[in-house]
């Protein structure tokens, strides 16, 4: 799915298939990817109003959106394409700022195969830049705290826990790999698309939660430029984009499953407000105000505030622009005409 990407990512792949496009593979995390092509890659573009089946004589098919509706959205819409096929059983959803073990899929299916309870299936999420060191297992929400952990973080490849473990403590499957079965997808249904996107994934999985179960598969090693796509990571500061929606969504997540904790989440996202201006952040204040503001008087989805926040943004921009050319021509001298006031 190409969601209204800015990049040149479609290019890129294009060039990539036919074997033009360079690729660094100066991370140690490529020693572990496949060496050579099984296959070579054949590939169908198309948008997204035109397609209504993969392309059959196509190893990849890849969906251009119009507008960016958001991760669930585009997920959703490959999700659909797959399950056209009806001897799809599983859809493996992954990030396009991964690259993945040779064995990674095979390790999934194993997993799964192993208990039909199991809906969605996560990997082993390692650092892109640091292969040896775990992003991720899957993930712990703490409603009270109006945040999540990230199981493993921090921790070394060459001590991984027990999987029964990790299960055990697992709220959710973290959605740079997920590995979905077709039964969780027609009973549970597609991913909650007003969130745009952050907590989809735990939304599903507290929609799923009565009939099926989340696992994860020790084995499949996915190595993850953690947030190249939204200009986030839990090393920088966030974008303004992923404070409007993980704030916003967490409000939304709380007044959904945990109404009785909403007054606290309100109280947290308040107090980001104050942390902003400690810091002198003027920009993730205005982004805060705009979060509390849609939630207490907005009824529309996150989607929808997305828009606004990108309209607001581009015109602070237009207007940021035009003052600093202003000042860079300096001042202009008023020059009275022949004839005007106060000539002798």
């Amino acid at each position: 799915m190409d969601n209204e990407s800015s990049d040149s990512g479609v290019e890129t792949l294009i060039r990539w298939a036919h074997g033009e496009q360079h690729v660094d593979t100066t991370s140690l995390a490529w020693r572990r990817t496949a060496s050579e092509r099984l296959r070579e890659p054949t590939l169908s573009v198309c948008m997204a109003n035109e397609v209504v089946e993969l392309a059959s004589n196509a190893l990849v098919t890849i969906v251009r959106v119009a507008d960016n509706t958001g991760f669930a959205a585009a997920c959703n819409l490959g999700i659909r394409l797959a399950l056209s096929e009806a001897t799809c059983t599983h859809v493996w959803l992954l990030n396009n700022d991964t690259i993945v073990d040779r064995r990674a899929l095979a390790a999934l299916l194993a997993r799964s195969a192993r208990d039909e309870r199991i809906g969605v299936c996560g990997s082993t999420l390692l650092y892109y830049d640091s292969p040896d060191t775990i992003q991720s297992f899957g993930g712990v929400f703490h409603p009270a705290r109006g945040g999540g952990t990230n199981l493993g973080a921090g921790g070394s490849l060459r001590q991984l826990p027990s999987t029964e473990l990790v299960e055990a403590k697992m709220d959710y499957v973290v959605g740079a790999s997920m590995l979905t079965s077709r039964r969780f997808l027609e009973d549970v249904g597609p991913m909650e698309e007003s969130y745009f996107l952050y907590f989809e994934e735990l939304n599903w999985s507290r929609r799923a939660r009565r009939s099926f179960k989340h696992a994860w598969a020790r084995d499949s090693l996915v190595f993850h430029k953690e947030g190249a796509s939204i200009g986030t990571s839990s090393r920088t500061r966030s974008s303004d984009l992923s404070i409007y929606c993980y704030n916003l969504n967490l409000l939304r997540f709380l007044q959904e499953f945990h109404r009785a904790l909403l007054p606290l989440g309100v109280a947290i996202v308040v107090s980001k407000f104050f942390i902003s201006a400690m810091n002198r952040d003027r920009a993730a204040m205005r982004v805060i105000s705009r979060v509390i503001g849609d939630f207490l008087w907005s009824r529309g989805s996150t989607r929808d505030g997305v828009t606004r926040l990108k309209n607001y943004a581009y015109g602070h921009r237009a207007a940021a622009e035009a003052k600093r050319r202003s000042e860079a021509q300096g001042p202009v001298d008023a020059v009275a005409p022949r004839g005007s006031v106060g000539e002798d």
